[in-house]
């Protein structure tokens, strides 16, 4: 499957070029210094990205744990079903601590603008701690 172009400048999109050219860098094995490797996109410049078929589907999720080091932060998602004392982690996303910043900014900015025409979201009474058992 083939997603809509992208448009680097949009905020509600940070990042994203950026991650696909380090991305692509390191796929390749690219170990040239920076200044050596792609540069990110021009400002206003297209980028077309592709998702394949599973990824398209996604995984829905009502629970994510955050932790970080001082290089990198992970985020793990888990879906927990009422009633079952054992959950899984669906997907953990891996990001720079920048970059991170930047998706905060991003999902911020979508919940606005989410918030703006749906109206505001309630959010639930405060969540007791969990201790999670997670299946690895």
């Amino acid at each position: 499957a083939t997603r809509p172009e992208v448009d680097a400048d949009d905020p509600f999109h940070c990042g994203l070029a950026v991650y696909i050219v380090f991305h692509e860098s390191w796929r390749r094995g690219t170990t040239a210094p920076m200044s050596d490797q792609a540069k990110p996109p021009v400002q206003g410049q297209q980028i077309q990205i592709d998702i394949d078929e599973a990824t398209a589907q996604g995984n829905y999720t009502n629970l994510v744990f955050i932790n970080h080091t001082d290089a990198e932060f992970v985020l793990d998602f888990v879906f927990v079903q009422p009633g079952v004392p054992r959950a899984r982690v669906r997907s953990r996303i891996i990001s720079s601590p920048r970059h991170a910043k930047r998706m905060l900014r991003a999902l911020e900015a979508n919940i606005t603008r989410y918030e703006q025409v749906f109206g505001k979201i309630e959010e639930a009474g405060p969540v007791p701690p969990v201790e999670p058992n997670l299946i690895s």
